[in-house]
């Protein structure tokens, strides 16, 4: 079953049934949230691509593309990556398949199995738990204010650091570091008079992290990328 969310209200509609043979193992859906991937079956492994631009149960059904029909089983997770990728992990196995291409139709999408190596390490099936709205630029930061913002220019840079991460906005009284557990890991007051605020993360465990500013009147969150 397929169906869309409304990010404002936070239901979900439109909903769509969808036929992919049986034992659905995994899915995942492209970086442009325009292709859907399914793996099924158990003895005889597939993967199908479907076309998800033009949301109509016939449209969707009739795009489907077979990217992979084999007597092994490949992939038990399907999981969207910063690089742009969807990755595949394997059962006791000591590689990772890839999608390099999951906005391409068809086998243009260029699903590579046991595309990398381990290095000796063995995969168990599943991958690490991941945001995948984090690939979704309109959920990227957002607003929340008793009195209207006129004047947005908070600047969280860069998303994807290092060593630092620089704050430049004096009216909010406060800064907190999230993991993406949700622990706090950093907080310090804004000194009102200072136009910026360096974080020094150059200790913290790589991975994403939520920026959240807040005064009284308002709140800021963004999230950024350490690698």
């Amino acid at each position: 079953m397929l169906l869309q969310f409304n990010k404002n209200t936070g239901f979900f509609y439109n909903n769509i049934p969808i036929a992919a043979d049986s034992n659905i193992q995994c899915i995942a859906i492209s970086h442009d949230n325009t292709k859907l991937y399914l793996e099924t079956g158990k003895i005889c492994d597939r993967i199908y691509q479907f076309e998800l631009s033009n949301w109509n149960q016939a449209n969707i059904l009739l795009s489907r593309n077979t990217i992979l029909t084999t007597n092994q089983f490949y992939s038990s997770d399907f999981q969207n990556a910063l690089d742009g990728k969807i990755y595949g992990s394997n059962i006791q196995s000591f590689y990772l398949n890839i999608i390099h291409n999951p906005n391409g139709i068809g086998l243009n999408c260029n699903f590579i199995p046991n595309d990398i190596y381990l290095g000796g390490r063995l995969a168990l099936g599943e991958l690490p738990d991941f945001i995948q709205s984090f690939f979704d630029d309109s959920a990227g930061s957002c607003y929340t204010s008793v009195h209207e913002i006129e004047n947005n220019t908070i600047h969280v840079f860069p998303n994807f650091a290092r060593d630092w991460v620089e704050i430049r906005k004096n009216d909010f009284e406060q800064v907190q570091l999230y993991d993406i557990t949700g622990r706090l890991v950093y907080t310090s007051s804004i000194i009102a008079i200072s136009p910026e605020l360096r974080i020094n993360v150059s200790s913290f465990s790589r991975g994403i992290y939520i920026v959240s500013l807040s005064s009284k009147q308002k709140s800021f969150i963004q999230k950024v990328v350490l690698y």
